[in-house]
């Protein structure tokens, strides 16, 4: 859920004018940043970059990762050969960019993409489905944002109920 186009990221060094061609967020745990929200400028850099990405899935251990595209963006991040550190920027504040509904980050006004995360199967979100992911999620984006959107989070069991056959419908 994108929530805020006007965001701005006051406090991230985009570096010199040009430099930038990929922004993520910082992750939990060891990972370096998380993949799951990206901002990507269309350059010949990040179009490399991404291919690079894809060229390393022929390594059993990228291709056998949980995560194989964020642990290959990473490897090449680490390797910096085309400048991977220069190029990809990462904030520091991940709920700016990516804030996840399991960890509660949200900030109206100040984070710019609400991120369902292990969703579903995995704790904490617990759903066994696409759908009840989809009602968890409206759970969450209710109880945040409520008063900004009445008729998506009325009471009308109805009015739920199509807003979340209207989400599963289009995965």
């Amino acid at each position: 859920l994108i929530s805020s186009c006007w965001t701005s990221y006051q406090g991230v060094d985009p570096g010199p004018a040009g430099t930038t061609h990929v922004v993520a967020a910082d992750d939990l745990g060891s990972s370096l940043f998380n993949t799951g929200v990206l901002v990507v400028r269309n350059s010949q850099w990040s179009r490399d970059f991404f291919a690079n990405v894809l060229r390393s899935a022929k390594h059993h251990d990228v291709r056998n990762h949980g995560w194989w595209e964020q642990f290959a963006m990473q490897e090449l991040y680490k390797q910096n050969h085309h400048e991977e550190q220069k190029r990809v920027a990462i904030i520091q504040e991940r709920y700016k960019l990516n804030a996840f509904t399991n960890q509660r980050e949200y900030v109206d006004g100040v984070s710019f993409v609400l991120h369902q995360v292990f969703c579903p199967g995995d704790q904490p979100n617990t759903a066994a489905t696409v759908a009840e992911c989809g009602r968890k999620f409206k759970g969450y984006f209710c109880t945040t944002l409520a008063e900004m959107y009445p008729k998506q989070c009325s009471e009308d069991v109805s009015v739920q109920q199509e807003i979340i056959d209207a989400r599963v419908s289009k995965l």
